[in-house]
Parts: structure tokens; sequence; C-alpha cells
């Protein structure tokens, strides 16, 4: 991603990221925390206790050895994806169709043995020291019945940190539809259409 943006010609961006895709973003940011202008944190795992018990039980059984080759295969079959999916994820709400048709072609575009890799990760990472350390603004968008996430964490951590705000949308799970995506991009709108700020010179994490 620094060389996209070095090709792009771009010394300064804003820089987001949703889910899994929040720590790639701050991946970026700890290479290269002077070019972010503010960032946006869409659902982040910022850290272990962040993320709910019960997912991160879900995640431990699902990619251990042996047992994440049958979680796979039966992942990409569409009616047990959509039933997991609804069940687990989303505590039995309504999938918007589109949303679930690009979340399974995602599915199966994806290589298992990264995703394993990368979720593990993920749920391993502790974000906090680099983003107190950095004195940018940041926006965290959040979805109230959201089960990835032991929100109570999530916004205390937000609550201590300055020039950080959340945005809880209620009635609103981890999945999408045309309502939730149209009320998070009144959040973007709002948060991005701010002042501009100033130019971040650097870090002070370690």
């Amino acid at each position: 991603m620094l060389a996209l943006v070095d090709h792009l010609d771009l010394p300064q961006y804003e820089l987001g990221g949703l889910c899994l895709g929040a720590a790639v973003a701050l991946e970026l940011l700890a290479m290269a925390p002077s070019r972010p202008l503010r960032m946006i944190l869409h659902t982040p795992l910022l850290d272990p206790t962040s993320v709910s018990r019960s997912f991160r039980l879900q995640a431990r059984l699902g990619t251990a050895p042996g047992v994440f080759n049958l979680i796979s295969f039966l992942g990409r079959r569409r009616v047990l994806a959509d039933f997991y999916r609804r069940v687990a994820v989303e505590g039995n709400a309504e999938i918007d169709s589109r949303a679930a048709d690009l979340n399974f072609a995602n599915q199966m575009r994806a290589d298992p043995r990264a995703a394993r890799e990368w979720l593990r990760d993920g749920m391993r990472a502790d974000f906090r020291p680099l983003l107190d350390g950095w004195k940018g603004p940041v926006v965290v968008l959040v979805a109230a019945d959201d089960r990835l996430l032991e929100m109570e964490r999530v916004a205390e951590y937000c609550a201590r940190r300055p020039q950080t705000e959340i945005s809880v949308i209620t009635s609103a799970g981890h999945g999408w539809d045309a309502e939730l995506i149209r009320r998070q991009l009144d959040v973007l709108e709002s948060f991005l259409a701010g002042d501009d700020p100033v130019p971040v010179q650097g870090t002070t994490a370690g």
C-alpha cells in the first residue's frame, strides 16, 4: 500500500479500514505515521480485549490445525456460509442480499491460508499504544448490535484518547443494508467535511 500511494504521489492522505482492514490501516500508520491526516476505523479490533469473548473462542477453535480445513470447506458452501453469518455474526437479523452476495464472492476469492493467518494476527494485535502516540484525529464507527466487539471497551478507549470521536449506529449489526450504508455515509461525510487537520509531524509511540 505504501508503494501504491507513493506511485500516486500522495504524500498525505486520509486513511481508513473496516474490521480486519482497520488492522491493515493501522499497520500502514505504524510504517508512515506522519502521512495520514486523519483516520476512519470501522469496527476495529483495537486489541484482544476489545473483541467479544464468544468471537475470540470461535476464531480460536475455527483456526485450530485440522479444524480449519473443515471450516474452510464448509465456508465455501453458500447455504452454510449464510447460516453461520446470520446466526453467529448477525444474531438472526435479516441480511441484505446484495451484501451477502459480495461477502460470499470475497470469501471464495480469499486464499484460505492467508485468511487464517490474517484473522489470527488480527486477534492478537494491540494497536492502542500506536494510536496513543499518534496525534491526528480519528473517528471510530461501530454498530450497536455488532457481535464481534466488546462495545463498552471500545467506547472507554475512545473516551480516553484525545481527538477521537466514536459514532455508534443503533439498530445495526455487523452486516450491511441500504439504511445502514446511508447512515454510515452521513457520519463519514460529516467527519471528512470538518476543518482540514494540521499535518501530523510524527508519533511518540514506541
